[in-house]
């Protein structure tokens, strides 16, 4: 099975490139990965070159300015070349901070797209509050993750973390390791889990009754062990797939909501430290992650309206060319 691994702008690409090489990890054996952005800022300090195969810069462009309208337009336009240029997977991964300009615009635009082609796609979503502008990036982005759904018709898988730090170390090395445990998922040394099984499980619109699903975003959340009690917070999951190390047995998940689609895998050559991982896919949270946006968001807009006090000097006497003298 292949994976390919969108890294969409500054956030996208600072998580995919400090992922291990080739070879240096099993898990990432089968996984492409593809760098697309505005500018060339983020390249040379990621050991990237523009001329690089696997790197698209949209011509005509030097960044976004943190705007994700600025190239909107042009960025659309690009991705049916970009398909046509880099393969996709059995999994497509793409990675984008939500509140940059370049990144969120490469990736929704991207998501929808394969969307319609149906293609097994998941967003990989970095918010950030450290300004007014990057909130309302975040809730835009999040709020295009429900578009997408609605324009399509279809439901669409996505990761969502938040990075509450100055810094990107701690958060990069978060999707990292989620984007490792989806390549292991989708790696060759899984038995009785097929190519079909996984699609059915990140495209399960395919094969459940239309009423178990809406068209609407669905959270993937990854949970590693073997204790019951770890899925207490999950009560809508709808599809489920479970990877057990070669010396664990499957064993029959407690959900309060039966999943409606699920799938497990052994692991031949166990990479795993812990017994089992399960990849959920569920309506949780989403409401949750909404209602901290629009809070976010609602506390920016009286801390900016505090700043907009009346002027202490008159200036209405200043002439046609501002002058006050």
């Amino acid at each position: 099975m292949s994976i390919s691994i969108f890294a969409c702008g500054g956030g996208g690409i600072n998580v995919v490139a400090g992922i291990p090489g080739l070879g240096n990890d099993k898990a990432f054996s089968s996984a492409n990965r593809f760098y697309l952005d505005t500018s060339t800022k983020n390249l040379a300090s990621n050991k990237l070159s523009p001329t690089d195969s696997n790197v698209f810069l949209l011509p005509q462009a030097d960044g976004s300015g943190g705007m994700m309208s600025e190239n909107k337009a042009a960025i659309s336009d690009s991705i049916g070349g970009i398909l046509s240029k880099y393969q996709t997977g059995d999994l497509n991964i793409i990675v984008s901070s939500a509140s940059g300009g370049s990144g969120p615009a490469f990736a929704l635009y991207l998501a929808k797209e394969l969307l319609e082609r149906d293609a097994a796609v998941i967003v990989m979503l970095i918010g950030s509050f450290e300004s007014s502008r990057r909130i309302d990036n975040t809730m835009a982005a999040v709020k295009s993750l429900n578009g997408i759904c609605k324009v399509t018709g279809k439901p669409l898988l996505f990761t969502y973390r938040q990075n509450a730090k100055p810094d990107d170390k701690e958060i990069n090395l978060a999707l990292q390791d989620d984007i490792r445990s989806l390549c292991l998922l989708y790696s060759d040394t899984l038995g009785t889990m097929d190519t079909k099984d996984l699609y059915h499980w990140a495209r399960f619109e395919k094969v459940c009754d239309k009423e178990h699903f809406q068209a609407q975003p669905y959270l993937v959340r990854i949970y590693g062990g073997n204790d019951p009690s770890m899925f207490t917070d999950v009560k809508q999951p709808i599809s489920v797939a479970s990877v057990y190390s070669s010396d664990a047995e499957p064993e029959h998940l407690a959900f309060e909501i039966l999943p409606s689609y699920t799938t497990h895998g052994i692991m031949q050559e166990s990479t795993l430290s812990v017994k089992s991982l399960h990849y959920v896919v569920t309506r949780d949270v989403l409401d949750e992650i909404v209602g901290g946006l629009i809070s976010t968001q609602e506390d920016a807009t009286k801390q900016i309206k505090g700043r907009q006090r009346k002027p202490v000097l008159d200036i209405s006497g200043v002439d046609e060319d501002g002058m006050g003298f």
